[in-house]
This record gives structure tokens, C-alpha cells and sequence, in this order.
């Protein structure tokens, strides 16, 4: 493991210092990654998992163009971007969009993990009502047949 001066330590941002809720909500968030010159670490769940940078099977950000609430009535499109890391045992995710990120430095989390690894970026997946608002429009025409028709 690299000597702890050349370690960079990024832990996750709580709801106060992000001044928001995260852009994902993850049953076990990574918490906590530590990049070394030949390591990295990563807890989640209160586990710390190390693997040296070869063993990174793949490392990807994904960018999707989503929506999201500020407060009552107000809100709007964000470029959503998830950072995952795919190890032989583990996958995983965090956030390191430029609006609400995981992780305090984000950018400068990115910049050392690109240094450090051959990183694939994903374009944009553009933002979309797709099947899912057809799907609700459909339940809510039902709910209403069947409220008129229970009458």
C-alpha cells in the first residue's frame, strides 16, 4: 500500500454538507475511497474492500440526463453521473455529477481514478418520459374506469 502522504481520502458527504439528498439512494453507499499510487479502497457497509488498480476489472461513468425536485414546485434536468467499478467479487457505484455528488472533491476523485485507470465514459443517455409515464397514464385511466364504473 502507498505511504499514507500519497493517499487521498474522500469521504461521502452527508445531507447538510451536500445540501441536498443524494441523486441516488443506495441501501449501502460507498462511504469512503482511498486512492493510492497502486491501491484503492473502498468501504461500504462498514466493510473496507482493497484491491490493487489491476484488479480493477472495469471502470465506467454512465451520464444520464434526469429530473429533479429542489423543493415545493421547483426543479429541473441534471446531468445524473455515476462512476462504477467492477472488481471479480464486487460492483461498485457512486455519484459524481456536478450538482449533488457523493463524494466532497468529486472532480478531483474523477481526475485520479481517470490517471489511474483506463476509465470508459458513456455518452449522455438524453431524459425521457418513455414507457413509465405510458404505464402510469394507463393505471390512472383504469382507476378512473373503474371508479366511474363502481358507481
Amino acid at each position: 500500500m502507498a505511504t499514507p502522504e500519497h493517499d487521498h481520502i474522500f469521504k461521502r458527504l452527508g445531507l447538510r454538507d451536500r445540501g441536498h439528498f443524494p441523486n441516488t439512494l443506495r441501501l449501502s453507499p460507498v462511504t469512503q475511497i482511498v486512492v493510492g499510487e497502486k491501491q484503492i479502497s473502498l468501504t461500504r457497509a462498514g466493510k473496507t474492500f482493497s484491491y490493487e488498480l489491476n484488479q480493477i476489472e472495469s471502470a465506467v461513468i454512465s451520464s444520464r440526463e434526469r429530473y429533479k425536485m429542489y423543493g415545493a414546485g421547483i426543479g429541473g434536468k441534471y446531468v445524473k453521473r455515476t462512476f462504477h467499478l467492477t472488481t471479480k467479487d464486487n460492483v461498485f457505484a457512486f455519484d459524481v455529477s456536478l450538482d449533488f455528488p457523493d463524494f466532497d472533491d468529486s472532480e478531483e476523485l474523477e481526475r485520479l481514478l481517470k490517471k489511474r485507470l483506463r476509465v470508459k465514459e458513456l455518452g449522455v443517455e438524453r431524459f425521457s418520459y418513455g414507457p413509465s409515464i405510458v404505464f402510469v397514464l394507463v393505471l390512472v385511466v383504469i382507476w378512473i374506469l373503474l371508479r366511474v364504473g363502481g358507481r
